[in-house]
């Protein structure tokens, strides 16, 4: 897995494994988000507090990111991804 952070030029923050298409195109499987609903942050599936349930993957072009950097370097908020992805609790 090749778990990364991306901010978006909208100001989405996005988490999930990212890959790249043949054509150029930025694919994020399992893509989770940062949201704070006054009880302080969370992680959770993106967009799923506009849709009924979560996306598989999602796919944008580069010039739409500010920028991608590993997971690894935010371990707080890979633990809470790893947990609301698995359920297991690191």
């Amino acid at each position: 897995m090749d778990l990364k952070i991306i901010k978006l030029v909208n100001g989405d923050l996005i988490m999930g494994d990212a890959s790249r298409s043949d054509e150029g195109t930025v694919v994020i499987d399992k893509p989770y988000t940062i949201k704070d609903f006054g009880q302080g942050p969370c992680v959770l599936p993106y967009e799923l507090d506009r849709l009924l349930e979560p996306m598989t993957h999602i796919s944008f072009q580069p010039y739409n990111m500010l920028w991608l950097k590993n997971l690894k370097d935010f371990p707080a908020v890979e633990t809470q991804y790893v947990s609301a992805t698995t359920g297991i609790d690191l």
